[in-house]
């Protein structure tokens, strides 16, 4: 569900792209969204020793905040 919503909102900021731009779409939220379990899952949960390494939805958000400020006229095609 959460891959549904990230991916729907770059697909509409990302509608004027190249269709190459278009096709990194999915992989780019598939990605995100594994490293995001796997941190979450992962060695770096957070605990009471550790607990600024909690993450939440929030950074996931930001990540993908950060794609949208790219620019058309200067992505021609994925890195």
């Amino acid at each position: 569900m959460i891959d549904l919503i990230f991916t729907t909102i770059l697909k509409a900021f990302f509608a004027s792209f190249s269709q190459e731009i278009k096709d990194g779409i999915q992989p780019l939220v598939d990605m995100t969204l594994r490293v995001y379990d796997r941190v979450l899952n992962g060695p770096l949960k957070p605990t009471p020793n550790k607990s600024h390494y909690t993450f939440n939805l929030r950074d996931i958000s930001r990540i993908f905040q950060g794609h949208c400020i790219a620019d058309r006229r200067e992505c021609f095609e994925p890195v």
